[in-house]
């Protein structure tokens, strides 16, 4: 009787030996895959850097145009300059933290909200309240990505 007892007891210990060899083994990868997600994330963020135009912008009348510079992790800078040939002219500069919904809401002293959805190679724009343009000039509208270089 001690014998099987003593067998089943081993017998024990091996499961329970491997199910920890396991279960640590599923943890790595958990956290391998993690990371690659992550990695990954950061990529996007970082692919976004470039310069954008609103296809509305005509060179001699109008101009609608965003700068994006990545910061590092999750942190971006941005600016907007609009204009109209009548002499409207607006600017408005800022740095936000993108999650994974890629969409930031920047407020500023005489701007409420600024929405901004960063989507693949095109920025939406969306404003509430925001006083940095002249009556005739907006921010809001889409921008598609033009160029992947931007000069320091």
């Amino acid at each position: 009787m001690k014998q099987n007892n003593r067998i089943v007891l081993q017998l024990r210990k091996q499961i329970v030996y491997k199910l920890l060899i396991f279960s640590t083994l599923m943890l790595l990868i958990s956290c391998s895959n993690t990371k690659s997600k992550e990695v990954e994330f950061y990529q996007e963020i970082k692919d976004l850097e470039g310069f954008y135009e609103n296809p509305m912008s005509k060179k001699s009348i109008s101009y609608n145009e965003i700068i994006i510079k990545y910061l590092g992790g999750r942190k971006v800078s941005f600016l907007i300059e609009v204009g109209r040939i009548a002499g409207c002219t607006g600017e408005i500069d800022g740095e936000v933290y993108i999650d994974s919904t890629f969409v930031v809401n920047y407020s500023a002293i005489e701007c409420d909200t600024l929405r901004i959805t960063f989507l693949k190679d095109k920025i939406k724009i969306e404003e509430y309240k925001c006083l940095y343009h002249g009556a005739f000039c907006y921010f809001v509208g889409e921008y598609i990505k033009m160029d992947t270089i931007i000069d320091n």
